[in-house]
């Protein structure tokens, strides 16, 4: 590893991400490029994109919108977006499984406590309509991910059957011999 090449990628990442104004983002930027440059980093490096990933995690907010759907519920929630910056979503991807399951996990459960503290506010007597999120198949297959989702429901009051899971689209599954892979 050339010092002198490291450092300039270093700061060109910094230069493309702190147009921002986020200084932590921009670390962050900086810790990506040279994980997608450099690959495997020390361990110290790696707990430090996660630390500033889970910070700026706790800046997200969602937005709700409604969809129509055929059947009992003619009504259910899923979320039309975030306010985050792309750069998180990226980071999961950069950095892999621990960081996407943790982005799903935060996702879901602010989701669910927001959901379901808007729906006793409205006043409405009715049954709950259930709540869609979109979630990675690596979370899915991690047991800590749908412990921390039961808890949450349990936490918030969100019934069994009030959320629906959609697996994203953007890593695909894969049939490896008997096994689902994703790809």
């Amino acid at each position: 590893l050339d010092l002198g090449e490291a450092m300039a990628s270093m700061v060109r990442a910094f230069v493309d991400t702190a147009n921002e104004g986020n200084v932590a983002l921009a670390e962050l930027g900086v810790l990506n490029h040279l994980r997608l440059r450099y690959g495997r980093l020390p361990i110290d490096v790696y707990d430090r994109a996660f630390e500033l990933f889970v910070q700026q995690l706790a800046e997200v907010r969602m937005v709700f919108e409604p969809m129509v759907k055929l059947g009992r519920h003619p009504l259910n929630l899923g979320i039309i977006g975030w306010e985050a910056p792309a750069a998180l979503f990226e980071t999961a991807a950069v950095w892999g499984d621990r960081f996407v399951i943790e982005l799903d996990s935060v996702l879901a459960d602010r989701a669910i406590e927001r959901y379901v503290r808007a729906w006793r506010a409205s006043g409405l007597r009715n049954a709950m309509a259930p709540l869609s999120v979109n979630v990675s198949p690596r979370s899915i297959w991690s047991d800590a991910y749908i412990e921390q989702l039961i808890a949450s429901m349990e936490r918030n009051g969100l019934d069994e059957g009030g959320l629906t899971l959609e697996l994203s689209e953007k890593e695909p599954i894969v049939l490896i011999g008997n096994d689902l892979r994703v790809d």
